[in-house]
């Protein structure tokens, strides 16, 4: 696999249809096929082919539908995709992030703090362990949602990760909460921060308003807007080298 000293990461910010796979995943396929040969990496919201959901009759391994056609597109466009559905693990549910890579990889992330507000640590096993792996040359890891307000989950020890993807579904009447707190993850991290929220109202009517963000080391906006609903960004690997270089403050972490 070539290293890549700039990446393209967009995020796709779905009005998901509740409960309707095959709708939501047309639509997805519909928009990638706009974004072929333009970018490396896509992020779709949390739960993009389902919507926040806990209904087991909803779940998947990954050789179902979704996983199915998530390799079909990555190998298609020949570009990785990121999100969550909702995981059947031997009849244990899990709100599962996944990284498919264009050659057939797949690493998987289970969210790891449950939005106990709306009910999802009642019906879903917390993941135990975060997840960091290398493409592009890049090292990336994932995070969903509810995970952005702990700031300890997501510590960057060590500069382990580059990239931080975040799948989400964060309603709109928490939205400034949303922005600030990518904000601080990123600036405190040094690292690049991508996330993809959902737009439109869910089955109880919460609205969604996307306000996807890509930021840099420093908690910079770094994308810009292609068409409705999707954002896209160019992320620079040796300028986040150089900044790490000249301004050490993860050295002094605890």
């Amino acid at each position: 696999m070539d290293k890549a000293s700039k990446i393209t990461v967009a995020a796709l910010e779905l009005d998901i249809r509740w409960a309707d796979k095959t709708y939501n995943l047309d639509a997805v396929g519909r928009m990638l096929a706009a974004l072929d040969g333009k970018c490396d990496i896509v992020v779709l919201p949390e739960m993009f082919a389902t919507g926040f959901t806990f209904d087991s009759g909803l779940a998947e391994d990954w050789c179902g539908q979704i996983g199915d056609s998530i390799l079909c597109f990555a190998q298609k466009h020949r570009m990785a995709l990121c999100g969550t559905y909702l995981a059947n693990d031997k009849n244990i549910l899990c709100n599962r992030a996944f990284f498919q890579t264009p050659d057939g990889k797949c690493y998987h992330y289970d969210k790891r703090h449950l939005f106990s507000l709306g009910g999802e640590d009642k019906y879903l096993k917390a993941g135990e362990s975060r997840c960091v792996f290398n493409y592009l040359g890049w090292n990336i890891s994932m995070f969903v949602c509810y995970d952005l307000r702990f700031p300890k989950w997501m510590r960057n020890e060590g500069n382990a990760y580059d990239l931080a993807l975040l799948p989400a579904n964060w309603p709109a009447r928490r939205d400034y909460a949303w922005r600030h707190l990518q904000i601080a993850r990123a600036i405190e991290n040094e690292a690049y921060l991508v996330s993809c929220n959902r737009r439109g109202l869910d089955a109880s009517c919460v609205e969604h308003i996307g306000n996807s963000m890509a930021l840099d080391y420093a908690g910079k906006p770094v994308a810009s807007r292609l068409d409705d609903g999707v954002m896209i960004a160019e992320l620079d690997k040796d300028r986040l080298d150089a900044f790490r270089d000249k301004y050490r403050f993860w050295q002094d972490a605890d």
